[in-house]
């Protein structure tokens, strides 16, 4: 019968792989307002003009686009880019993409970048973004606990059977309790915004009331003209059937 000894050596060769360098270029985290933590909601995260690029989602919940670094130590990818950041339609149908400070709400979930970034990798940059990180506010479908603290209500416009208003910027101010230990005083006063959906409705939610009651101001404005509202808010109820009602 046949024998086979296998072969051995003294010497051991090593042979060097494929390899590549890869450099961070975005890494992105929605974060969900009322929570105040990252979105669990199923989501669409890609560079509309790159959809080849899928990024990888991390421990943390990041989604990381990464680029082949060539020779010159420099990313192959350069200009401007619309990020899409987006909640699946289907099953997690409840938030709209707060606008970065000073920019209009609009229905959209995208938001323009340019690559390469100054610092990508800087850890102080919670969401590794050159402007503002994204924030999805909750919008009339938002699953919200029993003992939320909310406003809902309609935007409307004139007439027997007056038609629901959507985008309409609704927003209010109210005394909140701090947990900044620096602060002189026990409350703050806070802003909170949203806007009323496609079928003009629109919700509020309110956090950390220093009373069980409050009476607070609730204005929406469109196109410059404002209304006001003045309902009272009770800790873990909703207050519903606020109606502005636009001429």
């Amino acid at each position: 019968m046949p024998y086979t000894r296998p072969f051995v050596t003294r010497f051991l060769v090593g042979h060097a792989g494929d390899s590549s360098k890869r450099r961070l270029l975005l890494a992105v985290r929605p974060i969900d307002t009322f929570t105040s933590r990252p979105a669990v909601a199923p989501m669409r995260v890609e560079l509309k003009e790159l959809p080849h690029l899928q990024p990888v989602r991390n421990q943390s919940g990041f989604f990381c686009f990464e680029a082949k670094v060539e020779k010159d130590e420099t990313s192959t990818l350069a200009g401007e880019f619309t990020l899409i950041a987006e909640p699946d339609p289907v099953v997690a149908n409840w938030f709209f993409m707060e606008p970065p400070t000073g920019k209009p709400w609009s229905f959209e979930f995208t938001r323009k970048v340019t690559l390469p970034m100054k610092d990508p990798a800087n850890p102080n940059e919670p969401t590794r973004w050159p402007q503002e990180p994204i924030r999805w506010a909750p919008n009339p479908s938002y699953p919200f606990p029993e003992n939320s603290t909310l406003v809902r209500g309609v935007v409307q416009g004139p007439g027997q059977d007056p038609p629901k208003l959507p985008g309409i910027v609704v927003r209010a101010t109210y005394k909140q309790t701090t947990t900044d230990p620096q602060a002189t005083r026990p409350t703050i006063d806070h802003t909170i915004a949203t806007q009323s959906d496609e079928k003009g409705e629109f919700v509020l939610f309110f956090q950390a009331l220093p009373e069980p009651t409050q009476k607070i101001t609730v204005t929406a404005v469109k196109n410059g003209q404002q209304i006001e509202q003045s309902p009272e808010i009770k800790e873990g109820k909703t207050t519903s059937k606020v109606v502005f009602a636009f001429p």
